[in-house]
């Protein structure tokens, strides 16, 4: 049967397990951590990485709900094509899923084309948002994000001992079967 399928049922097939692979693909990697926990020299970072996650989910909420209100904001006065453009530019702020990505990519460092506040319903008041969000995101919230990993960091070293002991033994007992 598995030889009667035409080339687009192929294509599907090979699609459909390569969007299933990729999907797992993180997961097996985050699941393979529980087991480096037990080791000396990696036990104390993926603790680490595990205290910061749980303990950053408040702020990456609050995160979220910054970047979707100026991503928000972005749409509506960036969001309207320039009728008069000849050339054919994509623009990223047309609908509000890829303002939402441009504008957490504006977060992490990417490039922005201040030109293109130009063509926005209100020049200024773009500018002015773009440079608040810049303000808020990077300069309070990532700085907060900062303190928080710190605070994180000082916790698990001050329980570093206990918490090894802890891993190994849960450790041994996955092995165990227990």
């Amino acid at each position: 049967a598995a030889g009667n399928l035409t080339e687009a049922q192929e294509a599907a097939v090979l699609k459909t397990f390569s969007s299933v692979s990729a999907s797992i693909m993180p997961l097996v990697g985050s699941s393979m951590c529980f087991y480096l926990q037990g080791f000396e020299s990696t036990g104390p970072l993926v603790r680490m990485i595990i205290k910061v996650s749980t303990g950053s989910i408040a702020f990456c909420t609050i995160l979220l709900f910054v970047v979707a209100c100026f991503a928000s904001s972005f749409v509506l006065l960036l969001g309207k094509p320039d009728v008069d453009d000849s050339e054919e530019e994509e623009n990223l702020y047309s609908s509000f899923i890829w303002a939402l990505m441009s504008t957490y990519v504006l977060l992490v460092g990417g490039e922005f084309d201040i030109s293109s506040l130009d063509s926005a319903v209100e020049p200024y008041l773009a500018m002015f948002l773009l440079a608040l969000y810049q303000f808020v995101s990077l300069i309070l919230l990532l700085n907060l994000l900062i303190a928080i990993m710190a605070d994180q960091y000082n916790e698990v070293q001050q329980n570093a001992v206990a918490e090894a002991v802890y891993s190994r033994s849960q450790l041994i007992l996955e092995m165990e079967g227990l």
